[in-house]
């Protein structure tokens, strides 16, 4: 139940993160070439959609496996092999994920402590970068839930 509401979580903030990328940036468009104005907070702000949705998006991803991975070696291995050593390469993704939250965690907190605002328009930084730490901890939950799914089909598999 948790988990389903963490990946409505994800969906609702991708899709959002999405329409508000594709919204401001046909306002610019429409600014730029109908009234021949353009204006100065769009191309900032669609930076920020889309550091939003890149970052929760690779959760969403991961969700579903589908992170780009080499598998030639995996095609030659036994079923038991292969599951030994996609534990060990999810080990080695949380290591980084956790490392690149503790990173996140702390510029957040730098950027808050400076408080720095955005320059074509007044807007605390620090929010910017809360989807790093955010779609990190939401793609460890993911991995972990992708690794425990795959070990019960193993373990359903060998009975």
């Amino acid at each position: 139940m948790i988990l389903n509401g963490l990946d409505r979580f994800e969906s609702a903030i991708s899709s959002i993160a999405l329409w508000a990328l594709v919204i401001v940036c046909f306002l610019q468009v429409v600014m730029r070439y109908v009234f021949n104005h353009a204006l100065s907070w769009p191309e900032e702000v669609m930076r920020y959609f889309l550091i939003c949705l890149v970052f929760i998006g690779v959760s969403s991803v991961m969700k579903i496996n589908g992170h780009l991975k080499v598998e030639i070696i995996t095609l030659f291995l036994p079923k038991k092999a292969v599951l030994i050593l996609n534990t060990i390469t999810s080990i080695i993704v949380a290591a980084f994920l956790i490392y690149t939250i503790w990173l996140g965690i702390e510029m957040t907190m730098l950027v808050k402590e400076i408080e720095q605002t955005a320059q074509s328009f007044e807007f605390p930084l620090w929010i910017s970068w809360l989807p790093i730490p955010i779609g990190f901890s939401l793609s460890i939950i993911q991995l972990v839930r992708c690794q425990y799914a795959a070990w019960q089909d193993y373990k359903n598999e060998t009975k």
